[in-house]
């Protein structure tokens, strides 16, 4: 069953507390694992999303092998705060990258998720992971091919028809948390020198 106004099913709460055991009674009882909420998130979102919780990585893993779907869309109106902030349509990827989940982007990965998807955007979850300021999902990310040097149409929802171009350099200046050692990250993980050009149109 699923609750009739947000679409929360049992599966999608276990998922998201980190009850591993729960999660794999409810699939060998025939939960549907990719029903999704009215804003699009799946029993395997909850769990990318409440990625600081114990024991998501291994529900996150449970679904995975139960056929959870890896292409799903996340956030389809800005009800939600951090739709607002960052956007609609993200991808598993994204969320994962967003809180520097390695152990769980690392199963994307296995999985062969499009680590080169925009979000509505046209955020790549690789400009997440480089504001997360978690170096080691920067490097698998780069490690798995996706672009560094790729700039990209971005807008926010407060100025829906404003598209400004924008690089990976320029996109960490403008979210990064100021602790965050950018010209490190640039260096040693992107791999960029001195004379990289800097670009937001």
């Amino acid at each position: 069953f699923a609750d009739k106004e947000q679409g929360l099913t049992p599966l999608m709460m276990a998922a998201a507390f980190g009850h591993r055991d729960l999660v794999r009674r409810l699939i060998e009882g025939r939960a549907r694992v990719n029903d999704q909420t009215k804003e699009g998130l799946s029993a395997l979102a909850f769990a990318a999303d409440c990625g600081f919780t114990a024991g998501t990585t291994d529900c996150f893993n449970e679904l995975l092998k139960a056929g959870a779907r890896i292409d799903i869309k996340i956030g389809k109106t800005y009800k939600r705060e951090w739709h607002r902030l960052r956007g609609l349509k993200t991808t598993l990827a994204h969320e994962v990258c967003r809180i520097g989940d390695v152990q769980k982007l690392n199963l994307l990965l296995r999985a062969r998720a499009d680590i080169t998807a925009l979000n509505d955007t046209g955020v790549p979850p690789l400009f997440e992971a480089v504001s997360s300021g978690n170096t080691e999902c920067t490097r698998r990310l780069v490690e798995a091919n996706a672009s560094v040097q790729i700039h990209h149409r971005t807008k926010t929802a407060r100025w829906p028809n404003y598209y400004e171009k924008m690089c990976i350099v320029s996109f960490m200046a403008m979210h990064c948390d100021k602790t965050i050692p950018l010209l490190k990250m640039c260096r040693d993980v992107l791999g960029f020198g001195w004379d990289h050009v800097y670009s937001q149109d």
